[in-house]
């Protein structure tokens, strides 16, 4: 029989472990009655109990690292990091943390990541960059909340393309298509490449003429976006319209507004590509 023993040291913020095993314990009763407590922990909204639960050896600080971020537990999740050197913070946990945070709109909690020493360029376990969480929020918590969180990451140095990410889907789109005036001009002025293609050929103004969002347009017109451009690589079947013209050169912005009811952006596109 082999005895373990295991060293406690006293740290800032918790009386915590030295030496986390949880790889191992991930299959013992007393890692599963652990995570069934901090899952009670965060459904009942009694944060202050979960520093008792990080005195356990089988305690998995980045698990409920992940669990503080997306309870909104900024200060929880500054103590963990300051912590527990163990937990990377550049490491899957902190970035699918800090996705969780952005995605919200929580820039409070973003910052606290950020200052605890993420780069602004993480990525999560699905390669989604923080700032494609942030651009796509849509104001999740509150107004102008994507844009603090977006604004924050660029100066923190995040990509505005993030190139980082292996997705094509990028800041750019996902802001033209929640209509986020604020995130797609922060977005350009931060040299987001306007005219960036999905593999489809949708554009950022192809997003925006697809889901209604005039002033997105009209910011992406501005901007020099060309109302030219047809996404030429779509699955869609559009064969009970103009079918032969769209199979040379694919859809327009302008025609998706049309087809998807909004006129009002159809109109503008439909004038900004006569004047092209």
């Amino acid at each position: 029989t082999t005895t373990t023993t295991t060293t406690t040291t006293t740290h800032a913020a918790f009386d915590a472990p030295q030496h986390y095993r949880h790889r191992y314990y991930h299959h013992d009763p007393h890692y599963q009655q652990w995570l069934d407590d901090l899952t009670t922990i965060a459904e009942s909204n009694t944060w202050s109990a979960v520093p008792a639960l990080l005195r356990f050896p089988w305690a998995d600080p980045e698990v409920v690292l992940q669990l503080s971020a997306d309870g909104g537990q900024a200060q929880l999740v500054k103590n963990i990091l300051a912590s527990f050197p163990e937990v990377n913070p550049n490491g899957p946990a902190a970035a699918g943390a800090a996705v969780m945070a952005a995605s919200r709109g929580d820039h409070v909690l973003l910052h606290t990541l950020l200052a605890g020493g993420m780069s602004a360029n993480a990525v999560d376990v699905h390669d989604t960059a923080i700032l494609l969480a942030a651009a796509r929020a849509a104001d999740a918590i509150e107004p102008g909340a994507a844009g603090q969180c977006t604004a924050l990451l660029l100066a923190s140095g995040a990509d505005a393309n993030t190139r980082v990410s292996r997705k094509f889907w990028k800041p750019l789109m996902a802001a033209a298509k929640s209509g986020e005036l604020s995130v797609i001009r922060m977005l350009l002025a931060a040299g987001a490449e306007i005219e960036a293609r999905y593999p489809n050929g949708k554009t950022a103004l192809y997003c925006a003429a697809e889901w209604g969002q005039l002033s997105a347009v009209r910011v992406l017109l501005d901007a020099g976006a060309r109302p030219e451009v047809a996404a030429d690589k779509l699955m869609t079947d559009h064969s009970q319209t103009v079918a032969g013209l769209e199979a040379r050169r694919g859809v327009l912005p302008a025609e998706v507004a049309a087809r998807n009811g909004h006129l009002d952006v159809a109109r503008v596109l439909a004038e900004a590509t006569e004047e092209a």
